[in-house]
């Protein structure tokens, strides 16, 4: 069976996207399937060329589409993958077409599936039109914002099945009137032999000046959902109980300026900041990380879909600290599998770190029910065993 999964965009890029998409892709293929890729053109990945990554062949779509009005640019991204879709598919001959988010991709993929006579699955990874709201690059009441739900519920309808990323979409799209027997619920989830317990990374801690002293730290993508800032606001309360302690913000994204200004501004070398660094280097921060803070704020967004970050922390038994929002409370169970506080609350986040650093046997109890947790609910192999028997009933 052959499935061609068409992306919004892939690895080399770094984004929690790519690296979903590389681990299912990857899964699926130890499976026993055939699984092959398209990426779109809404960044420049090597447009019209061909390349192996993990073992996955990938094409792309030549010509990347710049910025330009909302509404315009998407119209013109769907114009380019529909084209490309067109020529892959009959190089390809999938049995299945896998699309993933956002909707002007399953627009051009559900085309190209009508004409084949094929499945065409969605899978619906976030509200993209609630992402844009939270950037303020759109309003709620505004035309673009119901134009881009209307067109995410036309292609659930259309599609062949629908595959989410959590319960929290799996209500999202049933509210918009679709059937439960058609959704599929594929959490995010890691790779517990990549991600695993590993030893105290010395050379690192020097090169940050850390001297044994106990480091909080957010690793992550830096947008306003986040709430890296709101964590920025509570440092100077634990400090007082905690002088010792060091705080350290790794990621890149859209705040990513507004961020490092914050830290500059704070002007104490207790507090650090590290661009965006390679994927494979990350696991040498998680190591010298005592807990990971995951601040995000409670919007429409963060309420239905679950971050992969935290998972990461959990699987290289690192205890997480979190907000109290949906997103979070569908992976990590307070006082079990971590601590959870009231988002975008300065001091439940100030004793919440306080109670974390001041009780270590807590800290070691959560690290070790939190790599349980992800070892057997939040493997790949698990997470994705239910794409195959949801082709197999497709094709049936």
């Amino acid at each position: 069976m052959k499935i061609l999964h068409v992306l919004q965009f892939s690895l080399p890029r770094l984004y929690g996207y790519s690296v979903r998409s590389d681990a299912i892709m990857r899964a699926q293929k130890a499976h026993g399937l055939d699984v092959v890729a398209l990426t779109g053109a809404v960044e420049d990945m090597g447009q019209g060329r061909q390349e192996e990554i993990n073992g996955i062949r990938y094409y792309r779509t030549p010509g990347k589409v710049p910025n330009s009005r909302r509404g315009l640019r998407e119209w013109k991204l769907y114009r380019c993958l529909l084209q490309q879709l067109t020529k892959v598919a009959e190089i390809e001959r999938p049995d299945v077409i896998h699309v993933h988010s956002p909707a002007y991709n399953a627009l051009a993929a559900l085309s190209v599936a009508r004409r084949r006579r094929v499945p065409c699955v969605y899978e619906m990874r976030a509200v993209w039109e609630d992402a844009a709201a939270d950037r303020k690059e759109v309003g709620t009441a505004s035309i673009q914002y119901k134009a881009a739900q209307m067109l995410e519920t036309y292609v659930l309808k259309r599609c062949s099945a629908v595959v989410t990323i959590c319960e929290g979409l799996k209500q999202e799209v049933l509210s918009r009137g679709i059937s439960p027997d058609k959704i599929l619920v594929a959490p995010n989830a890691v790779e517990p032999d990549s991600f695993k317990p590993r030893p105290y990374d010395a050379a690192l801690a020097a090169e940050l000046g850390l001297n044994g002293d106990p480091l909080v730290a957010y690793i992550g993508s830096l947008f306003g959902y986040e709430g890296v800032e709101d964590m920025l606001e509570a440092v100077p309360g634990v400090l007082q109980y905690f002088p010792k302690a060091r705080f350290l913000v790794v990621g890149g994204g859209e705040r990513q300026d507004a961020v490092r200004q914050r830290i500059v501004q704070m002007s104490d070398p207790r507090v650090q900041y590290i661009p965006r660094v390679p994927h494979e280097r990350v696991r040498a921060f998680y190591s010298i990380a005592d807990c990971l803070v995951y601040p995000r704020r409670s919007v429409r967004l963060t309420e239905l879909v679950t971050p992969l970050k935290p998972l990461e922390a959990m699987a290289m038994e690192k205890p997480v600290v979190a907000t109290d929002i949906g997103g979070h409370r569908e992976m990590i169970t307070h006082q079990e599998t971590g601590l959870l506080y009231k988002a975008a609350s300065g001091p439940a986040l100030v004793d919440t770190l306080c109670r974390a650093l001041g009780e270590p046997a807590l800290l070691r109890k959560l690290a070790r029910a939190g790599r349980d947790y992800v070892v057997e609910h939040r493997n790949w192999q698990a997470t994705t065993a239910g794409y195959l028997p949801l082709y197999d009933s497709l094709l049936r």
